[in-house]
C-alpha cells in the first residue's frame, strides 16, 4: 500500500513538473515572434519637471498617441513594418517613476499594422546620468544637465540650441522578451530656457526619434529553472526508492 502511495506521489509530482517546464518553455516559444529593432518617430511634448511626456505624431493632422517607424532599420520581427504607425502611450510620473525598482508594467507601445505582435510594456525610466550642478548655469555649448528626479540629459549644443536624451525600458507581452527604447530630441534653445518654461508650468514640444531594441531574456534563467527541477525530480525518485 505505502509503494502505491509512493508511485501515486511520484505520478502526480512528475505531472507537476511537465506543467511548470510547459509553461516555461511557452513564453521561450513566443519569444521568437517579437525580437529584433525598429526606429519611430514623432512629436513630444514635456510638461512639468518630472517624467510628463505627451506623444503625438510629426505631420498633419499631428494625431495624438501616434508615431511612424522608421522605412529603414527595422530588423526581425519588425522587418515588414516599416512606414507604418504605431500607438504609443503618455508618460506621466507618477505611476511611471524615475529610477527606484521600477513600477508595475503599463501599457506603452503597439503596432497598427500587426497587432499580433501584442504590445511593449513600459517597467522602468532610467533616470538621468548627469549632474545637475550646471542645470542653473548661464548658458554655455558643451554643457550637461540632468534635473534631479527626471530621465533627462540635456546637453547644450552649437548654435544657441540643446539636445534631449532619455532611456526606458520594458517587456514585451505577451511573450515576455525584453526590450530597451532610447529617445532624442532637438529644441533651437539652451536647455536653460526649457527649464524654466517647465518650471512655471509650461510646456516645450520638438520632433524626436527612438529606437528601440527587443531582444530574449539570457537563456541562464531557464537553465537554472531546469537545474532546479532535475533535482527536485532526483530528489523524489530516491524518496520512492526507499
Amino acid at each position: 500500500m505505502a509503494s502505491n502511495r509512493s508511485r501515486a506521489w511520484t505520478a502526480w509530482f512528475s505531472a507537476l513538473v511537465l506543467a511548470i517546464l510547459a509553461s516555461s518553455f511557452a513564453p521561450m516559444m513566443a519569444l521568437a515572434v517579437t525580437t529584433g529593432t525598429f526606429n519611430i518617430d514623432g512629436t513630444l511634448t514635456l510638461s512639468g519637471t518630472a517624467a510628463q511626456i505627451r506623444f503625438q505624431g510629426d505631420q498633419s493632422p499631428f494625431p495624438a498617441n501616434k508615431a511612424e517607424i522608421g522605412g529603414t532599420g527595422a530588423t526581425g520581427s519588425f522587418a515588414a513594418l516599416g512606414g507604418t504607425t504605431v500607438t504609443i502611450q503618455n508618460v506621466s510620473n507618477p505611476p511611471a517613476v524615475t529610477g527606484g525598482g521600477g513600477f508595475p508594467a503599463q501599457s506603452f507601445l503597439s503596432f497598427d499594422a500587426m497587432p499580433g505582435l501584442g504590445t511593449l510594456q513600459l517597467n522602468f525610466i532610467f533616470a538621468g546620468i548627469d549632474s545637475a550642478a550646471a542645470c542653473g548655469a548661464a548658458p554655455a555649448v558643451g554643457q550637461v544637465c540632468s534635473p534631479a528626479g527626471t530621465p533627462y540629459n540635456f546637453q547644450n549644443t552649437p548654435g544657441g540650441g540643446s539636445s534631449l536624451g532619455f532611456v526606458f525600458q520594458g517587456i514585451s507581452d505577451p511573450a515576455g522578451s525584453t526590450w530597451t527604447g532610447s529617445f532624442t530630441s532637438q529644441f533651437n534653445v539652451p536647455y536653460q530656457t526649457l527649464l524654466q518654461a517647465l518650471a512655471t508650468g509650461g510646456t516645450v514640444s520638438s520632433t524626436y526619434s527612438a529606437s528601440f531594441n527587443v531582444v530574449v531574456p539570457e537563456p541562464t534563467s531557464l537553465a537554472l529553472l531546469l537545474g532546479g527541477l532535475g533535482i527536485l525530480v532526483g530528489v523524489s525518485r530516491r524518496r520512492t526508492l526507499r
